[in-house]
This record gives structure tokens, sequence and C-alpha cells, in this order.
């Protein structure tokens, strides 16, 4: 009994020393810890690695300054109080990609490069205007890139410049899509091809993906220029949908107008495959 009451003392020892270490263990791993971030934070804030230039190029629309406003305030402050935001190996770059493209709708792309350990280079892409979208109600019309994204509004001459894109009981917002970026791959299919025919393209109705889905539909009109000479120079309203293969209904309306001798048309319906419903002036 005398031996283990001994053992047990003993334990009770041991188990208070390597409480002890654990206590000091720990402390001497915090200090350790904390002094090395504390070095992190002070070599984060040196001046060897400040940016104190923004160099920014590819723009054309969106001003510099702009882009040089949303850096300036993206790279100031700290994270946690401790690593600042202005060193040139920790600037916040994602974040400040999404501040741009987000409050500068023409920017599609942004990039950045280190160049030596002061300057920051950042390139912008621009949407490339793929037509254009107006408000019926106000009159403004409104650049949108290749998926329908509205990014800028157009000049008062850019009519009859650009292909009018429009889409029923929508109307252009900036910074928003027309409609699904899915539906302008069928309205590009449909330009190229009319375009390769020799016809010009003024605008083009896509379906309204905002609608309700009982209420959607897959139809497309295209406005086509009457090429009949001295009777009429209202636009030829082209009808056709994704129901049929687009490469079919080409095919049907490339016989079809080239049969054709008169082509006063004032619709010309593809939705039927080879059964083409038409309309004159």
């Amino acid at each position: 009994m005398l031996s283990k009451s001994r053992k047990g003392i003993q334990s009770d020892k041991y188990i208070k020393k390597r409480r002890k270490q654990g206590i000091i263990l720990s402390i001497l791993i915090v200090v350790v810890l904390g002094s090395f971030l504390s070095t992190l934070a002070f070599l984060s804030r040196a001046k060897f690695f400040h940016i104190d230039t923004i160099v920014v190029t590819g723009t054309v629309l969106v001003p510099r300054t702009s882009i040089e406003s949303i850096v300036a305030s993206g790279i100031d402050g700290s994270y946690m109080y401790l690593f600042a935001k202005d060193n040139i190996f920790l600037y916040p770059s994602n974040n400040i990609r999404e501040d741009i493209t987000h409050d500068l709708p023409p920017v599609s792309q942004v990039t950045f490069k280190r160049n030596g350990f002061h300057e920051l280079d950042v390139t912008v892409t621009e949407r490339k205007a793929s037509g254009q979208s107006c408000d019926s109600t106000t009159g403004d019309c409104y650049f949108i890139d290749e998926q329908g994204f509205v990014y800028a509004k157009a000049p008062q001459f850019s009519a009859g410049v650009y292909i009018t894109y429009s889409s029923a009981s929508t109307t252009p917002t900036l910074g928003t899509y027309l409609a699904g970026p899915e539906y302008f791959e069928p309205a590009h299919q449909a330009i190229n091809f009319f375009s390769t025919m020799g016809l010009t393209v003024h605008g083009i109705t896509i379906p309204n993906s905002h609608m309700p889905i009982s209420a959607q539909n897959d139809d497309y009109s295209i406005a086509l220029k009457n090429p009949t000479i001295g009777t009429t120079t209202t636009d030829i309203a082209v009808y056709f949908n994704t129901s049929v293969p687009l490469d079919r209904s080409f095919t049907y309306f490339t016989a079809f107008w080239n049969h054709e001798t008169n082509k006063n048309f004032k619709t010309i319906d593809l939705r039927y495959g080879k059964d083409i419903v038409y309309t004159m002036q």
C-alpha cells in the first residue's frame, strides 16, 4: 500500500511538472510566433517594398485616373492591422480586379505586373462593341459586347453604324446582360450568314430570357435592308428559331432567295422548315 501511495505522489508531481513544461512551451511558441509576425509586419511596411507608382495601360473608354483611384484605394490600409497592403508582394490583386470590373463595366479583364519594387503596372482590356441596344422610352443607346453585356453609353452618331439588338420587354441597363449570353450565339450566326449573302443587317430581336419560363420562346427576328430599288426602304423582317437547325434554315433561305425574282418582301418566316412563309410590301 505504501508503494502504491508513493507512486501516486510521484505521478501527481510528474503531471504538475509536465503541465508547467507545457505552459512554458506554449508561452515560448506565442513569443516566437509573435516575434515572427512582428518581423514580417515590419518588413511589409518597409519603404523598400512600398508601391509608389501605378502605371495604367489599355484604356480607351475608361479614364486612367479612374483605374488609378481604385488601385490606390485597394492598397490603402493593412491586413489585420499588421501587413501593409501597399507592399509590392502583398497587394490584394483579386480584390482590386473585382472592384475595377464591377465599378467600370467597359473593363472586361485586368492584369497586374510588378516592375521593380516600387512600380505596379496595371493593364486593362476593354470590351469591344458587337452592337448597341436602345431604350425605347428615353432613346438612349448603349454598347453591348458579343455576349450581350451592356457596358457603355453609345454616342448619338452610332445609329446606323452598329447593329441594334433588342429583347422583348427588356431595357438595356449598364452593367447587366440584355439577355442570357447563350441567346447571342445564334444571333451572331444569323448576322454572319446574312452578311455573307450580301444583305445588310440593321437589327435583331432576341428571345427574352428574363421572362417567366412559361412565356419564353426561342423566336428571333432580324431586320434586313430591303434590296429592292425605287420602291421602298422598309426593312424585311426575317423570323427564325433554334428548333430548326440554323444551318438547315439558312440553306432553305438561300434556295428561296435565289429562286425569287421579286425581292420586295415584308416578312420571311423560316420557322417551319422547308415551308417558308412570306408576305410582300
